[in-house]
């Protein structure tokens, strides 16, 4: 089951997501903050509060979680609607269609680089509180 289809066309990015263009979206943020140099806390605080709210492709669900970790949204919106976007969501697409083994169903959540169901279905329930699990020393919020 093909989840995204990525291809360049005449020197362009044509994306689309399973679920449609506001989820290629909601990912195009996701990934602008994670070609920032922002750390893995600040990543982590940011993905978990967007993805924690109704509709994660809106731009003032996304600003709002930008405010709360001290992050520019101003540049990450920037990315997620210009071609660093698309070039940053293709990469992390590729890596996405080439996991092993092979994407099944989204979300499909890793952990370091590794697939856990157990994690998976915990942080489903509670994002913040199953991260923070993973780490051995806690930073602030946990």
């Amino acid at each position: 089951m093909e989840k995204l289809n990525i291809k360049k066309v005449h020197g362009k990015w044509q994306l689309t997501c399973q679920h449609g263009p506001k989820e290629c979206y909601a990912n195009k943020i996701q990934a602008c903050l994670l070609g920032q140099n922002y750390t893995q806390s600040e990543n982590m605080y940011f993905v978990g509060c967007l993805m924690s709210t109704d509709r994660p492709e809106r731009n003032s669900n996304a600003r709002k979680c930008a405010q709360k970790v001290s992050l520019s949204w101003k540049t990450i919106k920037a990315c997620a609607r210009g071609s660093g976007g698309d070039e940053l969501f293709a990469h992390f697409g590729d890596i996405t269609n080439n996991l092993d083994p092979p994407l099944e169903y989204v979300p499909h959540i890793l952990f370091n680089g590794v697939h856990n169901e157990t994690l998976e279905d915990s942080a489903r329930e509670n994002f913040l509180k199953t991260v923070c699990t993973l780490f051995e020393q806690k930073p602030n919020g946990c």
